[in-house]
């Protein structure tokens, strides 16, 4: 059996959680593949490391995060076949020891940001393409989910082995288990909002001064208030209740549910932020079958507009956010209509375990390795046992049981 060592910090927290509050409010996407391997058949570890030392807070300082867990890695890596990172920017490490030829082990990553950082300080720009030819010089697999990012970062003039992973999304089953639990139909009576990262929610508060329809904003882990320039009409509502955690997105799902429709007001970033800010509550909005509204974002894996299940608005744009609403609200069939699309292409394509099953195949190409069905498991974890040592290999012990399914 081959064994993979993924290198993902939040994992420790995952495991913790699970113990602590059960799997009821968890998302089996959290585990960000950890979950999938072990159904494909193989042997998964992750390192669980002290947050709290010098080595991370040194990393914060030259933005080079979790360097205690990457030292411990490096530690093991000789046990394992392939080291799996799902956020390639922790494994900055790793990546300089494969490329001095100190660690011989594949590694696979996945990018989030194009990592083509065109800065005018020639000092930051020295520094940022550095760090980018250690990254994709000392990664075997680069995997992109967003084309858009993909080719962004390919006007780099340092390359690497770049690819491109299609079907990214979340677990759509997750969202399946609650609609299916629900006696009544939906409300429909507001539009849903939420996430924090780059948002512009002074344009869409403002847009709801000239509209007779209530709008609900949900943050997580946060005051909104704080941050609003603009006044809050009486047709606005937000709620600050909801804590930062790995069990929000199972406790916000009331809210997407009841929604006529979900809203992702975004800022405009510089080209070195260049991101799919935003994705998370797209993906939820289409599990929950919702239509969406979202200011324009070249970095999302497909095009709302383009899959007819929804609307793109311009950034800041305060009366095409208006236009968009009032559109949704006089047609009510074809909101109908884009909400059953939108949750065919989350059932069908953009989901967890499509994405899941791509990615795996690049990393079973690499061990080689020929793809096998998944194992007949539930992706629930009823029980686990864990030990919060270096790493998990030794006192990890995962049972998978038939529920939920």
């Amino acid at each position: 059996m081959k064994k993979i060592l993924v290198l993902f910090h939040p994992l420790k927290e995952v495991f913790q959680y699970l113990e602590e509050e059960g799997n009821e409010q968890f998302a089996p996407h959290h585990f960000w593949l950890f979950d999938k391997l072990v159904e494909q058949g193989y042997e998964v570890d992750f390192v669980a490391s002290n947050e709290k030392t010098f080595l991370n807070w040194l990393g914060r300082i030259l933005r080079l995060y979790f360097l205690q867990q990457q030292v411990d890695a490096l530690r093991v890596a000789k046990d394992y076949d392939l080291i799996f990172v799902p956020y390639m920017e922790y494994s900055f490490l790793l990546n300089l020891a494969k490329l001095l030829k100190r660690l011989k082990k594949p590694i696979v990553g996945l990018a989030h940001q194009p990592y083509a950082h065109e800065r005018k300080n020639l000092i930051k720009r020295i520094y940022y393409n550095a760090v980018r030819y250690v990254y994709f010089k000392g990664m075997d697999s680069i995997l992109f989910y967003s084309r858009a990012i993909l080719e962004k970062s390919n006007q780099g003039w340092i390359k690497g082995n770049s690819k491109f992973v299609d079907n990214f999304g979340i677990d759509d089953d997750f969202f399946d288990a609650y609609l299916h639990n629900q006696k009544s139909p939906p409300c429909n009576n507001y539009i849903f909002s939420t996430g924090g990262a780059q948002r512009d929610f002074d344009a869409l508060v403002k847009a709801f001064e000239g509209i007779d329809f209530d709008l609900k904003i949900t943050t997580v882990g946060g005051d909104l208030s704080k941050h609003l320039t603009c006044e809050v009409p009486p047709n606005v509502y937000i709620d600050n209740s909801l804590p930062f955690g790995l069990g929000s997105t199972g406790k916000i799902r009331k809210e997407y549910y009841n929604a006529l429709a979900i809203a992702v007001p975004l800022k405009e970033v510089d080209d070195y932020k260049f991101g799919t800010w935003g994705i998370t509550v797209v993906l939820e909005g289409m599990a929950m079958g919702k239509p969406i509204l979202s200011t324009y974002n070249e970095a999302y894996p497909f095009d709302i507009e383009k899959e007819k299940i929804g609307f793109y608005v311009d950034y800041g744009d305060v009366l095409g956010w208006q236009q968009a609403i009032k559109y949704l609200l006089d047609h009510p069939e074809e909101v109908r209509e884009m909400g059953e699309r939108a949750k065919y292409l989350s059932k069908t394509k953009y989901n967890y375990s499509s994405f899941s099953k791509n990615v795996i195949a690049d990393i079973d190409s690499i061990l080689n390795v020929r793809q096998k069905p998944a194992a007949s498991v539930s992706r629930t974890l009823v029980r686990k046992t864990i030990s919060l040592g270096l790493t998990a290999s030794s006192c990890l012990a995962l049972e998978w049981a038939q529920c939920l399914l």
